[in-house]
């Protein structure tokens, strides 16, 4: 019953808000559960990897107006979707391919629900949890470094990057060290649970963060399996001052 409200109560804010309103006309829902987490902040430019069919950006467009996005979506059918939403908007910037360590072709495993797909192999636990996540093909994708793509970028500050990635986080973060000099805050899922054959889960993500100099200022969303054991959350790190 709960999550039926809760599905209903986003539905009916979706609606009421014209920026959001426009994303349902295109399919795209916005994500506006993570206005909590980022509502407080300000932000001048939105690094979005994990794009998808830009639930996120359209979320953060609405809440940072006057911010550039540079979003990430390496699967051609939601960047599409993502091309069509931001068409006409010169500050929203969407760029086809997956972030990682180094520039290669890759193979990335699409899973039912295009949003869980990974360039990771898919386990069978993540569609146990999440029946509908299951892998149902693969295809071969361009990966390149962040640092890369956006050297010599304008980007003002405070500036976001925010990771959705099916456990591919540490390659990402690795292939951006320039950028994440410059970034204020990271805002990453984290899993608790290996749902991607390999992934990084979450104490070591913390740690890792750690060492660049981000603390762990809250976690949100986490989800829970049936045994009561989480499986993964939001997580908002703040560069720490030193």
């Amino acid at each position: 019953m709960r999550s039926l409200l809760q599905r209903f109560l986003k539905a009916l804010s979706l609606a009421l808000h014209p920026v959001y309103r426009r994303g349902l006309l295109h399919g795209i829902a916005a994500t506006i559960e993570h206005k909590a987490a980022l509502s407080r902040l300000n932000i001048k430019t939105i690094i979005d990897v994990g794009a998808n069919k830009g639930q996120f950006s359209l979320f953060a467009h609405a809440l940072f107006p006057d911010a550039t996005i540079h979003a990430f979506e390496p699967l051609e059918r939601p960047a599409q979707y993502f091309r069509r939403l931001f068409k006409g908007n010169p500050a929203i910037v969407l760029h086809q391919c997956a972030l990682g360590v180094t520039e290669e072709v890759s193979l990335i495993h699409i899973s039912e629900r295009e949003d869980s797909s990974s360039l990771l192999p898919i386990l069978p636990r993540q569609n146990l949890l999440f029946p509908g996540t299951q892998e149902v093909g693969i295809q071969n994708v361009r990966v390149t470094r962040g640092d890369d793509v956006l050297k010599g970028a304008d980007l003002l500050k405070p500036l976001l990057i925010k990771l959705d990635v099916q456990g591919y986080e540490k390659s990402v973060l690795k292939g951006m060290p320039i950028l994440l000099t410059q970034a204020d805050y990271v805002y990453a899922e984290i899993a608790f649970q290996e749902l991607y054959h390999t992934q990084v889960l979450a104490g070591e993500l913390i740690s890792y963060m750690h060492n660049l100099g981000f603390v762990l200022k809250a976690i949100y969303h986490p989800s829970i399996d049936r045994q009561g054991q989480p499986v993964y959350a939001d997580a908002l790190f703040e560069r720490q001052i030193s």
